[in-house]
């Protein structure tokens, strides 16, 4: 008896536990979809924790990309402006595959949610709209259950997308890497060092040009019946050699699922597509950060310039290291108090050495000449000179010392008659420019103190004359010469 009671219990808790469940069903008869991507949950904590912190890096790496821009000139600008490039596409690729991601995921969240409250989806015959538009609409407006699957699709593919834009980007960034290479060890064997820019194009174009046609032979090989012909054994090296480089293989192993899914032709110029999206809107942020452009009826002003326009960049107080004054010469403020007024000239390693030769012919050669030789006396024997050679050695020291001195002293001097500083265009007696280490943003500078003292109560006007215009070699020799700019003007009020 004991045991048919148990059993008995055991049944009604069954019953009870089922009537439960069923009453459960009855308050919420929906369920997630059996089909939904499991990994949901961690793809909104991962996107949601991310993409916040991923805000941050352009605005570091642009930073960083002024500050080195500051310092470097020829090829060291160059690479960093590569590196720079890839990096801002490869954080953007990042970016834009989370926010895609979040916004389809939460359109997922809002179409379960909706359906779990009204399961039916749209009621048809109790909308107030025409039989035309309730007709196109029918074969337009996606039901909340396919609504469903498609925003879950997309959700659960932008981690990849963005893995293979990332990818795709290094591997560019690696392929770019080795023509830069191969042009300028033409350039340099071929050409003694010049066309380097004619080398790394032309190698570009014939490796990209052997790629393409290798596709089509192996293609139209493919399709003759002929897999393997002899003559056609240099493409399975080829592209052997080209899966072998960097990050070529994690690239193909997302990519070809991704083109043979939608198609070769289109898959490629989808990729294609984003790519060059990316790189515009990397381009656009820098032009944006530079420039910030101005629209309306005023933006007229941002145009202006000249001794009746306050330019924030002008005083060193209203710069807020702001990277578009990187070259732009400026004072303490536009208030001055105290009888002396600071000048600083950022120097500009791209253009001021060019530009100092240029007006002032051997000056630059003989600082580089005096450094060298500094270098060699100071730096060259470790453990110093012999006792006998002592009194020599000392001699020689302070001989190359005040050379190195003179050396400096002439290239500033020149630096100082290039750019004439004049106040109220009158030329300041005994002025004579410094080099100053870190100036604003960190980056090396002219410096001088220029005397107010004898100026009188008012307004006044600081000029200093702007670097002459480069001459801009073409890509095949042709050269292009700017006007030169009018000198640059800074109000200021004692």
């Amino acid at each position: 008896m004991r045991e048919v009671d148990k059993v008995t219990d055991a049944a009604s808790e069954d019953v009870q536990a089922s009537a439960l469940q069923r009453g459960r069903e009855r308050l919420s008869p929906f369920k997630l979809p059996a089909d939904t991507a499991p990994t949901w949950e961690v793809e909104l904590l991962l996107s949601g924790a991310t993409l916040f912190a991923l805000m941050q890096i352009p605005g570091w790496l642009d930073g960083h990309f002024d500050t080195w821009t500051a310092r470097l000139d020829g090829t060291g600008v160059m690479l960093l402006t590569f590196g720079w490039l890839y990096a801002k596409i490869i954080v953007y690729a990042i970016i834009v595959a989370l926010l895609v991601h979040l916004l389809a995921r939460g359109l997922w969240v809002a179409a379960v949610g909706l359906r779990s409250v009204h399961p039916q989806g749209i009621r048809w015959r109790r909308l107030r709209n025409g039989p035309r538009f309730r007709a196109a609409a029918r074969g337009r407006v996606p039901h909340l259950k396919a609504l469903i699957a498609r925003s879950d699709d997309i959700s659960s593919q932008m981690f990849a997308l963005a893995a293979l834009l990332v990818l795709t980007t290094l591997y560019s960034a690696s392929m770019t890497a080795l023509v830069a290479l191969l042009g300028w060890g033409a350039s340099q064997l071929l050409f003694g060092g010049d066309w380097l820019l004619v080398a790394i194009v032309a190698l570009g174009a014939l490796l990209s040009g052997t790629q393409t046609a290798g596709a089509l032979l192996d293609r139209r090989a493919g399709r003759d019946g002929r897999r393997r012909p002899r003559r056609l054994r240099w493409l399975s090296m080829f592209f052997r050699w080209m899966l072998a480089l960097p990050f070529a293989r994690l690239t193909y192993s997302l990519m070809l699922v991704f083109t043979s899914r939608v198609g070769s032709i289109r898959g490629t110029v989808i990729l294609m597509v984003m790519m060059y999206a990316l790189i515009g809107l990397a381009i656009l942020d820098l032009t944006w950060s530079r420039e910030s452009p101005s629209f309306g009826p005023a933006a007229f002003i941002a145009a202006l310039d000249g001794p009746d326009v306050i330019d924030p960049g002008h005083y060193l107080l209203l710069r807020g290291g702001d990277p578009r004054h990187l070259s732009t010469p400026y004072i303490d403020a536009k208030q001055i108090e105290g009888d002396y007024l600071q000048l600083v000239i950022p120097f500009q390693p791209r253009r001021h050495p060019q530009a100092i030769e240029a007006f002032c012919p051997g000056v630059g050669t003989a600082l580089e000449q005096a450094r060298e030789n500094s270098g060699h006396h100071f730096g060259g024997e470790r453990g110093g000179p012999a006792a006998e050679d002592q009194a020599e050695w000392s001699s020689e020291a302070v001989r190359i010392e005040q050379a190195e001195h003179a050396a400096i002293a002439a290239y500033l001097d020149c630096a100082t008659r290039l750019h004439a500083p004049r106040i109220n265009g009158e030329r300041i007696q005994g002025l004579r420019l410094a080099f100053l280490q870190q100036a604003d943003l960190g980056q090396p500078a002219l410096v001088s103190q220029l005397s107010v003292r004898e100026l009188g109560r008012g307004a006044h006007v600081l000029s200093v004359q702007r670097l002459p215009a480069q001459r801009r070699d073409g890509l095949f020799g042709a050269e292009q010469e700017r006007p030169p700019a009018p000198p640059l003007q800074i109000r200021f009020w004692k």
